[in-house]
């Protein structure tokens, strides 16, 4: 009950301060307090428990990348979408030199979230704007299948098969025999063939 999600905090805040000359210690009770926040769907508090974690512990690279990852997470449940992009893209620029794995956990992670976006323009039919999405997610993700599908679906609903299509084929001379790129080469033909058959997009 939220009495004892109360209690549990406050356990994990005490523990904390019991500890907080160890920083390795004394960070280990923030992650839980703003878990069980996050649990709780004290979604605001949470942020704020990753707030000070990252504002307080600068100097502990690892601990503070795994807390703006989950702050960005929170961003998300919170509608606040263009902020977490923001968050990851500054993660990505932060990391790619000193600690790319992290970098490449930062872009997995964004790349999710603007193909998410994109789904939803694309269910709305805001069928331009989910073109650009789509195209976003795939200079993150170049053999996101779903991308590749979503921004071929998009380009046919307003006539611009054929625009994608030679996308594709001028990328395909710089990398031959790529089978993400042969796969959506012959979806456009597929589009193409429903329009020619059809006279429209189904």
């Amino acid at each position: 009950d939220s009495k004892s999600d109360e209690e549990r905090i406050s356990r994990y805040k005490m523990l904390h301060a019991q500890f907080s000359q160890f920083d390795f210690i004394a960070i280990e009770p923030l992650f839980r307090a703003a878990n069980a926040l996050a649990e709780n769907q004290d979604l605001d508090a949470a942020i704020k428990m990753y707030d000070y974690i990252i504002s307080k512990y600068s100097n502990m690279e690892e601990q503070r990348f795994q807390a703006r990852m989950a702050r960005a997470d929170l961003y998300v449940k919170t509608g606040e979408s263009l902020k977490a992009a923001r968050e990851l893209e500054d993660i990505i620029e932060q990391h790619k030199q000193s600690t790319p794995e992290m970098a490449q956990s930062a872009t997995n992670k964004l790349a999710q979230l603007l193909l998410n976006s994109a789904d939803e323009l694309s269910a709305s039919e805001n069928f331009d704007l989910a073109a650009a999405r789509y195209k976003s997610v795939l200079r993150l993700a170049s053999r996101n299948l779903r991308a590749h599908q979503g921004y071929i679906k998009s380009l046919a609903s307003f006539d611009l098969i054929d625009k994608g299509l030679e996308e594709y084929l001028t990328e395909l001379k710089m990398h031959p025999d790529n089978n993400v790129l042969l796969y959506a080469i012959g979806l456009c033909y597929s589009y193409k063939g429903a329009r020619l058959v059809d006279g429209e997009i189904n």
